[in-house]
């Protein structure tokens, strides 16, 4: 037994020396192949681990497959994913039977946020959220120090300022307090809006409790009491999302059909404060990859394409070099080699060559995490993303499978010498004179023309992505983005709820306005309530009087905004009937609106909309109507190249408001002039004006974009990467096709075939595979294109140019991987090639 085991172990070592001789002899294959198996493995290895951490690995709560989030929808807007008005809270913890715990979450803020808290008498933006009492139950958590929040606090309470109770993250509690557990009772000092709030530290959560984080991109450093009050008919004090944690054994779609009765009866019994408004329960853990949803499916796609592609590279690389072996391993079989050790020498071969692949695979792993991370814009959250791990285990199993099909590629041909036939040995350099009228048969065929099938279906996605990316940018060249400056602005709330500021509000804005105009390279500036690429989300509803046709129902949808009269000439709206706001537009004088041709299209197509009145739907108030004095033509929405929705806007002179974003045209780059409008909004109002971050207009169409300019830049790279694997494995492919033909060859042109001939019949073959690989990539193309149809813009999933220029880019990458066969191929000597065989 013992003498047998130190044969084995000399057999293996013996088969490691010969391996290693054998890779080195080939080193064009050897890199070829460890190459493709550490993109395969480092790839497939990245992929799911990511996929793991962001859409398998669970929430760290208890039985987090359990909690669902509510929130609310609205049918006449179409607006979803809402906060939950205050009011209704106390109705689901009353009217449902689904869930064990309900609580609020909300008023969350971000460090980077214009209105983030900050710590009293420091420049220090901390990031806020806050709960109702009932969350840690919820969740499942308890706190490391201290307590929770009281719910004895929360029914019929002001506001939660006066509660003045506030909870500290781990971290927080490390930095700012040393991890001192003498935290509790002490006071922390915080900025609210221009308030001075001191509140009492009641708790500090343990490490690792973030909520709502990763639902927000920012994990909270301190949380504070959330809660309602009910005064006069259902004037919501808060409005909040909502989780909670379904009962055991209860369905989404029985706490769905509770929500749907709660929905109804709340809306039956106040018919203004809810119209048109219902509820929607989903999983917690679904609702943390909503927005990220598109990213993810299109990253799987792509990347499991790639895989597949470097599978089938690898594959022919192996078998073609296994075919080639077929002789000499024919040749030591006869010259009393056994089958064991044939094997085993393949055996080896394989899995040196899984093993070198794995070894830096697992370091080409870490840099595509972290490549990926780069290139992910900051206006594009995907949650947890910087929390990726290497997942050591899918490292294993990704090393195991590419070893296994290492060893099959490798083992599989060896055991066709089981059973050695010495005349077809003998016959083997002979066997390819033979001519074919096809190339399908042959080893490694279909294997080639899958990798060219896969290959297209990214190129075409690619080709599709850029066509609708360079429709957009001509879109908004109009716009001139790069003379364009947006900066939000807004009032403290220290000065807001100053008695009298309503009517100074107007001044100060005016004079905010004239300051700007006055600044060295301003051509204009033009104030808006809404930042620039937020102008869908501010959805309304209207009512209307007057007109011979007014709109049929009491309230209808319509967006509204609150301008300046310059805003429509700023933007490059036109006048199509009536008269444009104006400065003479006044408080005092009568109140006068303009639509758009989308709302006259939609409500008004046969009448003179001039007139008519329309009110927005006041919840809590007096319908206030303005007249309707003029009819633009509003371009599409700057960044995004929408159609406008029907649109009423008013006048800030006659609405102003606390808030305001305010669009500067610059005749030169407009970053030069953003610090000088910091300057002006302190000198006007100093410490109680706050101004956001100043960003240009290129900053926000690529704001507005990132997410198409992520999966365009993700799947170029990807298929470029495809296509570099295509022009390797149509290089091999060919390249071992004319070695095997090089009796033919010698014999054509021994018979006067030309060079041109024998370059073209060996570029043929190329282009027969390629174009077989192309017609079956036009069907997962179509489809592949189909699913990223919203990502395109202006631009059909069945784009012929798209679709052309893939086409012709895949077949010139067949020429191209052949080129250098074919010139060798030109150049065999026939005297040479007929005295080898």
């Amino acid at each position: 037994m013992f003498q047998q085991f130190l044969r084995l172990r000399t057999g293996f070592a013996l088969d490691f020396r010969y391996s290693l001789r054998a890779f080195l002899k080939r080193p064009a294959f050897t890199i070829a192949a460890v190459l493709t198996l550490i993109l395969v493995i480092g790839v497939n290895t990245a992929l799911f681990s990511t996929l793991y951490c962001l859409v398998f690995r669970h929430l760290p709560y208890p039985e987090s497959n359990r909690l669902v989030v509510i929130w609310d929808a609205n049918r006449l807007t179409g607006r979803d994913h809402m906060t939950v008005i205050g009011q209704t809270f106390p109705r689901l913890i009353a009217d449902t039977s689904s869930f064990t715990h309900l609580a609020g979450f909300g008023g969350t803020s971000s460090r980077e946020d214009m209105f983030a808290y900050r710590v009293w008498g420091t420049d220090q933006h901390i990031a806020q959220s806050g709960f109702t009492s009932q969350l840690p139950a919820v969740l499942g958590v308890v706190p490391l120090l201290g307590r929770t929040f009281n719910a004895e606090d929360e029914p019929d309470q002001l506001r939660t300022a006066v509660l003045g109770e506030v909870i500290l993250s781990y971290n927080f509690w490390k930095e700012h307090f040393g991890a001192s557990p003498e935290v509790i009772g002490k006071s922390l000092v915080l900025n609210e809006y221009g308030f001075q709030k001191a509140y009492t530290i009641i708790g500090v959560m343990p490490e690792g409790f973030d909520f709502p984080y990763p639902l927000v991109p920012d994990k909270p450093d301190v949380w504070i009491h959330l809660s309602y009050r009910t005064v006069g008919r259902f004037v919501p004090e808060h409005q909040f999302m909502v989780v909670a944690r379904l009962k055991p054994g209860t369905s989404l779609q029985k706490a769905q059909a509770e929500l749907d009765v709660v929905s109804r009866e709340t809306e039956a019994q106040n018919p203004l404060a809810y119209r048109g408004e219902f509820m929607l329960v989903g999983s917690l853990e679904s609702e943390v990859i909503r927005n990220a949803r598109t990213i993810l499916y299109v990253l799987v796609s792509v990347l499991a394409i790639v895989m597949l592609v470097g599978c089938a590279n690898i594959g022919n690389l192996l078998l073609v070099r296994a075919v080639e072996r077929r002789q000499e391993m024919a040749v030591r079989a006869a010259l009393g080699a056994s089958y064991s050790s044939l094997i085993r020498q393949s055996l080896v071969e394989a899995v040196l060559l899984a093993l070198a692949g794995s070894i830096l695979g697992l370091l080409f792993a870490t840099w595509a995490i972290r490549g990926f991370l780069l290139i992910v814009p900051p206006s594009v959250y995907i949650p947890r993303i910087q929390e990726v791990p290497l997942n050591f285990k899918i490292l294993l199993i990704n090393a195991l499978i590419s070893m296994t099909a290492a060893i099959l590629f490798s083992v599989l041909p060896t055991l066709r010498l089981l059973r050695p036939n010495f005349s077809h040995m003998t016959q083997l350099r002979g066997a390819p004179a033979r001519s074919t009228r096809s190339i399908l048969p042959r080893h490694g065929s279909m294997v080639l023309v899958s990798q060219v099938a896969l290959t297209l279906v990214l190129v075409t996605g690619t080709m599709l992505l850029t066509k609708s990316m360079r429709k957009l940018v001509q879109e908004n060249l109009h716009f001139e983005p790069e003379h364009l400056l947006s900066i939000e602005v807004s009032f403290s709330n220290a000065t807001a709820l100053s008695p009298g500021f309503d009517d100074r509000k107007l001044v100060l804005f005016r004079e905010f306005q004239n300051t700007i105009g006055t600044i060295p390279g301003v051509k204009s500036v033009a104030l808006l309530d809404s930042p620039l690429l937020q102008l869908d989300k501010n959805p309304s509803q209207f009512k209307a009087n007057g007109g011979t046709e007014p709109i049929a129902h009491d309230y209808e949808p319509a967006e509204f905004h609150v301008v300046t009269p310059n805003y429509f000439n700023f933007m490059g709206a036109e006048l199509v009937r009536g008269r444009g706001l104006s400065d003479t537009d006044t408080v005092a004088s009568p109140k006068v609106a303009l639509i758009n041709e989308a709302m006259l299209q939609h409500y008004w197509p046969q009448t003179n909309p001039l007139g008519i009145g329309v009110a927005p739907l006041v919840k809590y108030g007096k319908d206030e109507f303005y007249t309707v004095v003029g009819v633009i033509r509003d371009p599409k929405r700057f960044g995004k190249g929408q159609a406008s929705l029907p649109t009423v806007y008013v006048s800030y002179a006659q609405l102003p408001l606390p808030a305001v974003t305010v669009l500067v045209r610059a005749v030169r780059d407009p970053r030069q002039i953003a610090s000088t409008i910091r300057k002006a909004a302190e000198n006007i109002l100093p410490g109680q004006m706050f101004v956001g971050p100043a960003k240009t207009g290129e900053e926000l169409f690529s704001e507005a974009n990132a997410r198409s300019q992520l999966i365009m830049v993700l799947i170029s790279a990807f298929s470029g990467l495809a296509l570099l694997l295509a022009i390797l494995g149509v290089y091999g492919l060919i390249s071992y096709y004319t070695a095997q033909r090089t009796r033919e060859i010698g014999i054509r042109i021994a018979f006067g075939a030309q060079r041109s001939d024998i370059f073209n019949l060996v570029v043929n073959q190329s282009v027969m595979l390629t174009g077989l690989g192309i017609v079956l990539g036009l069907i997962g193309a179509f489809i592949f294109a189909r699913s990223i149809t919203e990502l395109l813009y202006e631009v059909g999933p069945t784009d012929w140019t798209a679709f052309g220029a893939a086409t012709l880019t895949l077949l010139a990458v067949g020429v191209v991987a052949a080129w250098i066969p074919a010139r060798r191929a030109t150049h065999i000597e026939p005297v040479i090639a007929l005295r080898q065989e």
